[in-house]
């Protein structure tokens, strides 16, 4: 075997065991967002018990407004008040507005726990998010679309009540889910 073909070799076997690497990577981050999203909806629910008429709970440092429950998807997530990319390892995160104006944005990673399978909804599908003084407020899905990363003026000025997004697996585009109070 000659020198570059040996240097391709060697450059190829390195390609394929950092593939190997960030597989093994991405798969802990999974598991990570996974149980620390469980870990604080359980102490989301049970401080939930005791919250008398806050708007906020904090759990480790971080403000949270409520979860979210997608029955068609078998998700129960907290979302935290403010978006960062360290909380949205965690959690979903509040990207702009409020239930009672009628205009809540909320993003997630696409974590399989997370908002990995937001796709797969369907016009009807049944969204309900449960403030921290557990006042509930159901949502219908009404379309699904993707946007582009930069079309954030069309994900937060929308006539829908509730919306959804996350990246694409190529983390190119948004799934973007728009729902409307029932």
């Amino acid at each position: 075997m000659n020198k570059i073909a040996k240097k391709i070799l060697i450059f190829g076997i390195s390609l394929i065991a950092l593939s190997f690497l960030l597989l093994i990577h991405f798969e802990w981050e999974e598991k990570y967002s996974k149980r620390e999203s469980n870990n604080i909806m359980n102490k989301l629910i049970d401080e939930e018990s005791k919250n008398e008429e806050n708007n906020l709970i904090v759990i480790n440092d971080l403000e949270y407004i409520g979860y979210i429950v997608i029955p068609s998807l078998d998700l129960n997530l907290p979302v935290s008040k403010n978006f960062s990319y360290s909380s949205l390892k965690k959690t979903p995160a509040l990207y702009y507005g409020s239930v009672k104006n009628n205009n809540l944005v909320i993003c997630g990673h696409s974590y399989k726990s997370h908002f990995g399978y937001l796709y797969k909804l369907k016009k009807g599908d049944e969204i309900i998010f449960i403030d921290v003084n557990n006042n509930k407020y159901t949502y219908k899905v009404e379309l699904v679309e993707e946007l582009e990363s930069t079309d954030i003026k069309e994900m937060v000025e929308s006539d829908f009540d509730l919306t959804l997004y996350t990246c694409t697996k190529d983390g190119l585009r948004r799934v973007t889910v728009r729902c409307n109070r029932i």
